[in-house]
């Protein structure tokens, strides 16, 4: 028989249970802020027809990233890479029906063929929040109002992370009419600011400089980072035509706004903030660590005017963020923020039941079907092991309490309790055992 490697494709999870545990405590947040905030959950298909993606989220994604199967009908279908194409063909079936705006989370599986690394892996949870059907800039409000709530329920102060955002069309406007990007280069350029946090500032100058050899271009867009105002370009030579832009305006009037509603105490203007996705047209944002450890984003999204547009002749636009569960995880890892009651499943109120021998097998599945049907949250010990052995499981599993089962434990209708932290035991009668195992241990 042959024998498979005992583990996964490179890329690939393993949820085992201590990691699970710590994914589960990342979406209880999810679910807590989403409530805070009246988002309702949706869910979509793991496979969706290639030409979505192909056709809103860009060639990248598509061409060296998803993961391409066909059916047996000859079309091709991807495993979700992002959920937000999915989203929109969702939207556009009931947006005549819902009332607006829509306020939308999921918390999908993804799937993207890309190099493994810290924070980054081919099989990952992600964490879905959207708001569609308002061109209010309010709506980015909320949205930060959303993250800074969600990043506080996870532990984190306003001192561990930052909101960094930009705008699609300011950048836009910006790489034309100030840095002096010719207009068929501007998504080139667009994708070497998106990429300049992931390499060495040396490495980053070298790149900029060799595909802008003419000085004053690659000098301009080297200076960049050096943005803290969005109306106050540090670049010389700033035409008029650039201030009348409607991405100009756009930012300014919303950077005003973030001040406005203290949300400027974790969100800040970073003109490098691009986003990857083809389909964002305005304002764009990403959460980051403030420290070294964790240099790629923790998570991002932005405005997409024009997603509906493939599925719907009515158009409507949302804003929304995707987060890697992998990413804050370790963030949470970063700032020591895991509750230390993740190190072992929660077993308040649970009982593990010893059996001594085969023979008392049938009254040991009466007592466990006993306590179950009352409610009460058991674990058989299946193997009749020493006594010793049965409660040093016990104990590894985090269980408190032990009911033993002996012979004449079986022949009076009763099990010895043991508490075991101390090692008290008392005698209970199968009938009192529910109500007993609901008192605090003795």
């Amino acid at each position: 028989m042959p024998r498979f490697p005992a583990q996964p494709q490179k890329g690939f999870c393993d949820y085992f249970p201590e990691v699970l545990r710590v994914f589960r405590h990342v979406e209880r947040q999810i679910h807590r802020t989403a409530a805070l905030f009246g988002y309702e959950e949706y869910d979509g298909p793991t496979l969706e027809p290639l030409e979505i993606y192909a056709a809103k989220s860009g060639e990248e994604l598509v061409r060296e990233q998803a993961y391409v199967v066909r059916d047996k009908g000859g079309r091709e279908l991807a495993l979700r890479p992002e959920m937000t194409p999915t989203l929109a063909r969702m939207v556009a079936q009931v947006q005549k029906s819902v009332p607006r705006p829509i306020r939308w989370y999921s918390i999908p599986t993804c799937f993207r063929f890309e190099r493994p690394q810290r924070g980054r892996v081919r099989e990952f949870g992600q964490a879905n929040v959207d708001i569609l059907g308002t061109a209010s800039s309010d709506a980015e409000l909320e949205i930060f109002s959303f993250i800074r709530h969600f990043m506080e329920n996870l532990g984190a102060n306003r001192d561990q992370y930052r909101i960094r955002y930009s705008s699609r069309r300011y950048l836009d406007a910006l790489l034309a009419q100030v840095v002096g990007v010719p207009a068929d280069r501007t998504v080139e350029v667009r994708k070497m600011i998106d990429r300049r946090d992931k390499l060495a500032p040396a490495e980053f100058e070298k790149w900029v400089r060799e595909t802008f050899p003419e000085g004053p271009v690659a000098d301009r867009v080297l200076r960049l980072h050096e943005f803290a105002d969005p109306a106050a370009p540090p670049l010389p030579d700033v035409p008029a035509a650039f201030r009348e832009s409607e991405g100009y305006r756009e930012l300014v009037e919303f950077h005003d706004r973030v001040r406005q509603t203290g949300l400027d105490g974790v969100a800040v203007f970073d003109p490098t903030i691009v986003r990857g996705l083809d389909y964002y047209t305005g304002i764009v944002y990403e959460v980051h660590d403030v420290g070294t450890e964790n240099r790629r984003a923790l998570f991002g999204g932005g405005r997409y005017d024009n997603l509906l547009e493939l599925f719907s002749n009515e158009p409507m636009t949302g804003t929304g963020f995707g987060m890697g569960i992998l990413t804050v995880k370790l963030f949470l890892e970063t700032y020591g923020l895991l509750p230390a009651d993740l190190s072992s499943p929660p077993r308040a109120g649970a009982v593990y039941v010893a059996c001594l021998s085969a023979a008392q097998r049938s009254y040991a599945f009466a007592v466990v079907e006993r306590l179950r049907g009352r409610g009460v949250p058991c674990e058989l010990d299946l193997d009749f092991a020493k006594l010793g052995r049965q409660l040093q499981r016990a104990e590894a599993k985090g269980y408190a309490r032990v009911a033993i089962v002996g012979e004449d434990e079986a022949r009076q209708g009763q099990v010895t309790l043991k508490t075991l932290a101390g090692g008290a035991q008392e005698t209970v009668g199968l009938d009192d055992l529910p109500a007993r195992l609901s008192r605090p241990e003795r």
